[in-house]
């Protein structure tokens, strides 16, 4: 169970100036998000785990939302190998402060898929891999910029190695490559 809760009062605008958008100078604004999740794993002789759950969102400025996640692992012990796969869908509901600047935006939910593996480098390190797909419907955020876009995606890889050659020594290099687009404007994010 998960409740977030956020009240602010506004006294001026950004930066001293006055307030253009609502909340008015001197109004109360608050909103309050309550969820409730279910989650199961299955494991079967440690070779196989299935996991999945469900959200469920009440938020008091945005509509109800529910959101479903599901994951598979596979693992062939002999061979050090694991084979992950994933689904996630999520709900993001934006900052109340951002809502003075574009009191239009609608909440974030967006759909992720991964599939990965991992090899075992005989018991002194870990091979990794992933490629990941997230689609997204009413984009907000871009570094810190406000996007507010109704269609976007972003994909891409992520690899690492972590050895340890020595037990008192561990060395680790990772790499990731995204590529992330508006796809309303066709520009990338």
């Amino acid at each position: 169970f998960d409740v977030d809760a956020e009240n602010f009062s506004f006294k001026n605008g950004p930066f001293g100036g006055p307030l253009v958008h609502f909340p008015q100078p001197g109004q109360t604004f608050n909103r309050r998000n309550d969820a409730v999740y279910v989650q199961n794993v299955f494991e079967y002789k440690k070779y196989l785990i299935i996991s999945g759950g469900f959200r469920f969102d009440h938020n008091t400025l945005f509509d109800d939302t529910v959101t479903a996640r599901g994951a598979i692992l596979l693992r062939q012990p002999n061979w050090g190998t694991t084979l992950k796969a994933s689904y996630n869908e999520t709900f993001n509901a934006p900052l109340i402060l951002l809502l003075n600047f574009t009191p239009t935006i609608q909440k974030e939910t967006a759909q992720n898929y991964s599939i990965g593996i991992e090899q075992d480098l005989w018991k002194r390190g870990l091979f990794q891999v992933y490629f990941f797909y997230t689609d997204y419907d009413d984009y907000f955020f871009d570094n810190a910029d406000v996007v507010g876009t109704d269609d976007a995606f972003a994909m891409g890889v992520e690899a690492g190695i972590d050895v340890r050659p020595l037990e008192w020594l561990r060395l680790r290099s990772t790499y990731a490559s995204t590529h992330a687009r508006d796809e309303v404007r066709d520009v990338p994010l």
